[in-house]
């Protein structure tokens, strides 16, 4: 299953996504906003931590 959340137009919803994953759309939203910001940090930044 391919869930298109990030390309524009969108093909899937938050909404769509927050009833597969059995969670509320507030709840998803703000895990991608944690995922996206954990991995800026841990892939984009990583080189001020050496």
């Amino acid at each position: 299953m391919q869930l298109l959340l990030y390309d524009e137009p969108r093909e899937t919803s938050m909404v769509e996504l927050a009833s597969l994953l059995d969670l509320s759309p507030t709840a998803v939203g703000g895990q991608l906003r944690r995922g996206s910001a954990r991995l800026i940090e841990d892939v984009l930044l990583d080189d001020d931590r050496e």
